[in-house]
């Protein structure tokens, strides 16, 4: 499957960058921005989370009772525990669709930190923007829901590596979700560069990425928590951390720092899994 999502991959960009010569600048950021609509088999890892059937995150399957996500899906609106689901298996958005499980415990990082920025209004300072759900029975695994593995601890992250996120967000910041999952296929950016242009919404620090859409996509609300995985080696790399107002001029997407972590989700799973 790997080999078969790589020339999937290098098809779509080739294609993608040959239609760019034929169009504007904001046609492209129009059309392309917020990702393509994603093939049902290549996200097995892909989840949504919902409380009370109602969507607002996604998340990635590492282990048949461990879902990683971002902290501030679950901490921003007081999700409780027994509230939420899981759902895997499926690229649609409709929550009859896939396979539902239920939710046993929450485990957020514990130096997780948000504060307001009066700048920005609906910005926050978060660090450490990390949690996993342990779900109440198995995930049944299959060719539609897999986990996906994790880079180690010692990964190098290297500037122009391809990535490919997926999630249900938002196209642009006054739309709807979409009703089917959408990927966009990004490089990693210059870690400096992203820090300052950051620099009046938030720290970025050791335990971010950076990245930029191959043709300016980005993420949007509701990617948060959603994986980003490096095309080649097919291991999870990042977490959605946010975007500047799903893509502003000059801002890359910043996503959670997977290899920072690998010792605290070994430490919170040791029971279940071993990396």
């Amino acid at each position: 499957m790997l080999l078969y999502l790589l020339l999937f991959l290098a098809s779509i960009l080739a294609t993608s960058h040959a239609g760019v010569t034929t169009l504007d600048d904001d046609d492209v950021v129009s059309r392309m921005r917020h990702g393509i609509g994603a093939p049902a088999f290549f996200f097995p890892y892909q989840v949504r989370l919902h409380d009370h059937g109602n969507f607002f995150c996604g998340g990635a399957i590492i282990h048949k009772r461990y879902i990683l996500t971002a902290a501030h899906c679950l901490v921003e609106k007081k999700h409780k525990v027994n509230k939420i689901t899981v759902t895997v298996g499926t690229n649609k958005l409709d929550f009859k669709k896939g396979t539902i499980y239920k939710s046993e415990k929450f485990i957020l990082h514990e130096n997780y930190t948000r504060r307001a920025v009066d700048l920005f209004k609906d910005r926050r300072k978060m660090h450490n923007d990390i949690a996993l759900i342990r779900v109440s029975e198995d995930i049944k695994f299959n060719r539609d829901v897999e986990p996906i593995e994790l880079v180690p601890s010692d990964y190098k992250y290297t500037v122009g590596e391809n990535l490919l996120l997926s999630g249900w967000g938002l196209r642009s910041i006054n739309s709807t979700s979409p009703d089917h999952l959408l990927m966009v296929i990004g490089k990693i950016t210059n870690f400096e560069e992203c820090k300052k242009s950051w620099r009046k919404v938030t720290t970025v620090d050791n335990g971010m990425i950076c990245y930029t859409g191959t043709l300016q996509e980005s993420s949007c609300k509701g990617d948060s928590g959603g994986p980003a995985v490096n095309t080649k080696i097919n291991r999870l790399v990042g977490i959605v951390y946010g975007s500047v107002d799903c893509g502003a001029k000059g801002h890359p997407s910043v996503l959670t720092r997977i290899s920072h972590y690998v010792d605290w989700i070994k430490r919170h799973t040791e029971s279940y899994i071993h990396l």
